[in-house]
């Protein structure tokens, strides 16, 4: 267990107290404490793949509510993905921030492989995606950097799909991006 030392003033009282007796105490956080949660956001909505079509389909998340509302390094935690197909390698998944910038996932990786199943994209896996076979289920680091994002978090994320091959279909069947965001800490006293 780790013990954290927070900053505390407390005002004296000129009350007397006796055994078996309680009093209130209350206390004054004297420096902002913050503290990194994670917030998910995800679509559910189950959208067509269109088939031999680099132009693809794009599949939106609204973010709001994170701060700070520039992003940092390491801001993007995950991608989590499900999405049918049944040749997998005809795939190109990008994740596109609000401002535009594009990061690959996954450019045209296992084969003729079938699906990603709960596919989590994130810097801190052991697996790179490319490493990986389909049906990709599990962690694995994405082919492009997700930690390096920068611009506005707030805005409407995008997962790209691409199917560059023919004679295949598929399907996003839902997506989620996780964000880390600073909150304000809650501290209580008892």
């Amino acid at each position: 267990m780790v013990v954290q030392s927070i900053p505390v003033t407390a005002a004296a009282s000129d009350s007397s107290i006796c055994a078996g007796q309680s009093i209130a105490l209350s206390g004054t956080v004297t420096t902002p404490q913050t503290t990194t949660v994670q917030a998910a956001f995800s679509n559910n909505t189950t959208i067509s793949i269109p088939d031999n079509n680099a132009t693809g389909v794009y599949s939106p998340v609204t973010v709001s509510g994170i701060a700070p509302a520039t992003l940092t390094n390491g801001a993007v935690f995950s991608v989590k993905v499900n999405i049918t197909h049944p040749y997998v390698g005809d795939l190109i998944l990008s994740l596109v921030s609000p401002g535009g910038l594009v990061v690959p996932l996954c450019s045209q990786r296992g084969g003729s492989g079938d699906n990603f199943v709960n596919t989590i994209f994130t810097m801190s896996a052991t697996t790179a995606i490319s490493s990986g076979a389909a049906p990709f289920t599990g962690n694995f680091i994405p082919d492009g950097n997700i930690s390096g994002f920068t611009g506005n978090a707030n805005g409407i994320w995008q997962l790209k799909v691409a199917d560059v091959a023919a004679s295949d279909l598929g399907s996003i069947t839902s997506w989620t991006l996780t964000i880390n965001n600073v909150v304000p800490a809650t501290l209580s006293y008892a």
